[in-house]
């Protein structure tokens, strides 16, 4: 028996004379109990960098297991911070007709939620429950127990069901901006994007024009500020692109965390970072010098284009985007060049990049099953350095040997390494006639 009205789920709450099972997330608090432990640290900044290194040390889990895991180390180690927390719960549970409701039960009240156990003890105090409420079920899965959830597809064996406030059920941090978060968090959960960014668009960017600078290690650096700068427009066309996407297509494709509301991002945050970190990388791009208006304004001319193009590109159909796939990323792999030199063969991976990741687009727009899983890395190896050799043809085999050439196709070789080895271990001699 399922009650989902929420008025009456409260009142049947109020008259059960059996167990009470109760969800803490999303009934007794807003969103999820450890969540709302781990935006109360200070500093928020040191919070959110131990979640993220739980997610590297255990990449293959969810987003909430590196959150509990967290919440049970500074729990652990800053039991402070529980009872600073706790004062603030007592707010965020207040004295609605629900919790009321769900509190008269006392003995028969059970809690379930995924939190660690110094946090549910601290909502056991707020709730004045007897110690080891949250702890096994009296009478679990009896015929007379209620379960009060705010999951409304939930199967639980038959028992009555109270569905009351339906509450999105958040993660951590969920105000909180950082660079390459949301793609972390909500477009690609899981995904090691920085390091997928460091390995591929910083290091075309670094190695296509460190060599031609005269202070190379402020260029490098200055480089990766400029990086942080793009990347902070970039990222915020994938938000545009959900939002956009949940608001005019029919059938969007956007992950659970995006239905969760798990991260918010207003445009404003992104832009100040940019901002902050544009005038870092121009400063360290040219010094000892100073940058010039001229070096702002073409800069600020490619974040502005590169913001256009993404508003454009989210906006028209996905059969035309394919057209304009390769413009957003000549901006991603190219744009560092409106600030300094390059060579032609710098030029020419630039184009093949651009090239390759256009072609798989188009595979992933035309096949219309998911994005193509093929590692096309081998692929631009290849066409790179016949492009490379080609290009020494016309203008000397010196071009070989350069270290702009040389450093370039170590590092595509260094991307295309495992896809090699794997190509290399299936290949078969087919003449042999096995």
């Amino acid at each position: 028996m399922t009650i989902s009205d929420r008025g009456d789920a409260t009142e049947r709450i109020r008259c059960h004379r059996g167990p009470v099972a109760v969800d803490v997330d999303g009934v007794l608090v807003p969103g999820r109990l450890t969540a709302s432990y781990l935006e109360s640290l200070r500093p928020r900044l040191l919070a959110l960098g131990v979640v993220a290194i739980m997610a590297i040390l255990h990449r293959d889990e969810s987003g909430p297991k590196h959150e509990r895991r967290a919440a049970r180390l500074f729990a652990r180690f800053l039991p402070r911070s529980v009872k600073r927390w706790e004062r603030s719960l007592r707010h965020e549970v207040g004295a609605g007709s629900t919790v009321e409701a769900v509190r008269s039960h006392g003995d028969r009240l059970a809690l379930r939620s995924d939190a660690p156990a110094p946090l549910l003890a601290a909502l056991e105090r707020v709730l004045d429950l007897n110690p080891g409420s949250s702890g096994a079920l009296a009478a679990a899965r009896s015929n007379d127990q209620m379960i009060v959830t705010s999951e409304t597809y939930a199967d639980d064996g038959g028992a009555i069901r109270a569905v009351v406030p339906d509450r999105p059920r958040t993660s951590a941090f969920r105000n909180t901006y950082f660079p390459f978060r949301y793609l972390s968090v909500v477009k690609r959960p899981g995904a090691r994007y920085v390091w997928k960014v460091a390995k591929e668009d910083l290091a075309l960017w670094i190695l296509g024009s460190v060599w031609l600078a005269t202070n190379p290690i402020p260029h490098a650096f200055g480089l990766v500020f400029l990086a942080i700068a793009f990347w902070a427009i970039y990222e915020y066309g994938y938000v545009d692109n959900d939002r956009a996407a949940d608001r005019f297509e029919r059938t969007p494709q956007l992950t659970e965390a995006y239905h969760e509301q798990a991260m918010t991002v207003h445009w404003a945050k992104p832009v100040a970072v940019a901002a902050v970190s544009s005038t870092i990388g121009l400063v360290l791009l040219r010094w000892p010098d100073q940058p010039t208006l001229g070096d702002a304004a073409a800069w600020g001319a490619v974040l502005a284009v590169t913001a256009s193009v993404f508003f454009v590109y989210n906006r028209i159909d996905k059969t035309t985007r394919v057209l304009v796939f390769p413009v957003l990323q000549l901006l991603r792999t190219g744009s560092f060049a409106v600030l300094v030199p390059t060579t032609a063969v710098a030029d020419l991976a630039i184009a093949t990049i651009v090239m390759v990741r256009s072609f798989h687009y188009h595979a992933y727009r035309s096949r219309r099953e998911g994005w193509p899983d093929d590692d096309l890395t081998a692929v631009r190896l290849i066409v790179f350095a016949s492009a490379t050799a080609l290009l020494a043809s016309q203008d000397g085999w010196g071009t070989l040997v350069s270290a702009t050439t040389v450093s370039l196709l170590l590092w595509q070789a260094f991307l295309a390494n495992r896809t090699i080895r794997t190509a290399l271990r299936r290949a078969r001699w087919i003449a042999s006639g096995e």
